[in-house]
């Protein structure tokens, strides 16, 4: 174990390693919960979920981002479509890559395995469909390219009895495929001017839809006939999700609201609002009975009771927009990824729903505490960033001073007195983090530089460089002893005590 970061050590600390780099595109769950999948810009990130302080495997291969992901029925095989063009296939397990497909001409945008994962299908910047066998890489008998969309197809998916694949493409058209003979058993074309999400019910018997019409529109997955619209949000619909058991459907819209439908009625049944912009992706908790949401400039994740719309938490930390939200199989963790490139799981059980597990667990929900505490006069500008100490009797906040950069101002929680203001970082703070015992606080800037400061005493006990760039986010590992930063040059930089500096 690492010596922890402390005071008296953080004069010593070093970088230990550069992991990781890029934007993050997709995120997936293996159906079996053992591992979480990160697509983006360097590759995939493999996770393991019974040990999140393990070192992620990265998956290496493809020469573009990677634009999409997804396991196989039983969490063997992965599956990656990258602007590359090409389509690889995974063992799981160990990272291996097993096949390289090529044959769309430009981005693969999505991939998709049939219910018994013997079958493959990709959707590319090409306006072709593709079906692929999963085991030999070989393309389908007659059926190898499914031609009949003009633009890029963005979306791909199987029905649940895997005799019909459905597409999706970002002229407005949906096709509906018969996987026998190849042959398009129906064209939906009702949304104007474009499809955004598209959902099949868990029993694959129906399908919505949703648009920048402003409307979600429900199909009969086996014939395409239209069912019904739902009418409601005023802005296009971004996202829907059926529950477990189809009998709600849930939407998400750029007017900054969740709805929740009775689909067989065609009404709203609940309207869930607290997000300050556009929704991002919206889906059902595994028992149906709660509902995640990814905000797109408010930069929050938000957990809701499905019956009485109530926010049940607010999950902040991020610097930018969330764009991804993925229950695990068992319901008890959500992963939330965003545009700052971090992602980060939630606790969603019990007592502890709404508190960060794992990754950058910097912040903790304290939703149900809503009365002012104090009011803090004395900020150097206007507060961008606050982090706590872990026991609560310490407040960091961050604001500007002019062209010097931000400085971080150290506040008595209790009193509401200010303790210290801390100068010397010469851009802005974007992240302040305090250490397990709050006495260290380290603070991340567009500076390119990380400090660590005495959070007694009030002195910079440390200046970190190596970034080449802003730096946007910084977490203290859980023993205290490595600290993790994101920048955007590209890299998460690990940094930790030399060995023989360390305490005893």
């Amino acid at each position: 174990m690492k010596a922890r970061i402390t005071p008296s050590s953080a004069l010593h600390v070093a970088q230990l390693a550069c992991l990781g780099r890029g934007w993050i595109t997709k995120l997936a769950w293996s159906p079996d919960g053992s591992i979480l999948a990160m697509a983006g810009s360097a590759g995939i990130w493999l996770f393991e979920t019974a040990d999140w302080d393990a070192e992620p495997r990265l998956l290496e291969g493809h020469s573009g981002w990677v634009m999409h992901v997804c396991f196989s029925p039983d969490s063997l095989l992965l599956a990656s479509g990258s602007q590359d063009g090409m389509i690889r296939v995974w063992d799981a397990a160990s990272g291996r890559c097993l096949d390289a497909l090529s044959g769309h001409a430009g981005h693969v945008l999505s991939v998709a395995f049939d219910p018994d994962g013997k079958i493959l299908a990709s959707g590319g910047q090409d306006g072709a469909v593709r079906l692929w066998n999963a085991a030999t890489g070989e393309t389908l008998p007659n059926r190898a390219v499914l031609k009949g969309h003009s633009r890029p197809v963005n979306s791909v998916a199987f029905s649940a009895d895997g005799r019909i694949v459905m597409s999706g493409s970002i002229n407005g058209t949906l096709r509906l495929w018969d996987l026998a003979t190849g042959e398009s058993l129906a064209v939906l074309e009702d949304h104007t001017p474009g499809v955004e999400s598209v959902a099949y019910s868990q029993d694959g018997a129906l399908l919505a839809t949703t648009g920048q019409d402003e409307l979600v529109k429900l199909w009969d997955a086996a014939t395409g006939e239209r069912l019904g619209a739902l009418e409601g949000h005023t802005g296009l619909v971004t996202s829907v999700a059926y529950s477990p058991d189809r009998t709600l459907l849930a939407s998400g819209s750029a007017d900054a609201t969740v709805q929740v439908w009775d689909p067989a009625a065609g009404e709203s049944l609940v309207l869930m609002e607290g997000h300050a912009n556009e929704i991002n992706s919206v889906v059902f908790s595994p028992d149906g009975k709660t509902l995640a949401s990814a905000g797109s400039n408010d930069g929050t994740a938000r957990i809701w009771d499905v019956v009485t719309g109530t926010c049940l938490a607010v999950l902040q930390g991020y610097t930018n927009e969330v764009t991804s939200v993925v229950f695990s199989p068992d319901g008890a963790t959500l992963a939330a990824g965003s545009l700052d490139r971090t992602v980060r799981l939630w606790d969603i059980s019990g007592a502890a729903a709404g508190t960060s597990r794992a990754v950058l667990k910097d912040h903790t929900n304290n939703a149900a505490i809503s009365r002012r505490l104090h009011t803090l006069s004395g900020n150097a500008s206007a507060t961008w960033r606050m982090a706590w100490s872990p026991d609560g009797a310490v407040l960091a906040s961050v604001g500007q001073a002019g062209a010097r950069g931000d400085v971080i101002q150290i506040w008595n929680a209790e009193t509401g007195r200010l303790r210290y203001t801390l100068e010397g970082h010469t851009g802005r703070v974007n992240s302040v983090v305090f250490n397990l015992d709050g006495a260290v606080l380290a603070s991340a800037s567009s500076d390119g530089t990380l400090r660590l400061w005495d959070v007694a005493g009030g002195g910079c006990l440390a200046v970190l460089k190596g970034h080449t760039s802003s730096v946007y986010s910084v977490a203290f590992g859980p023993e205290g002893g490595v600290l993790a930063s994101g920048s955007s040059d590209g890299t998460v930089r690990l940094w930790g005590v030399k060995e023989e500096q360390s305490e005893t």
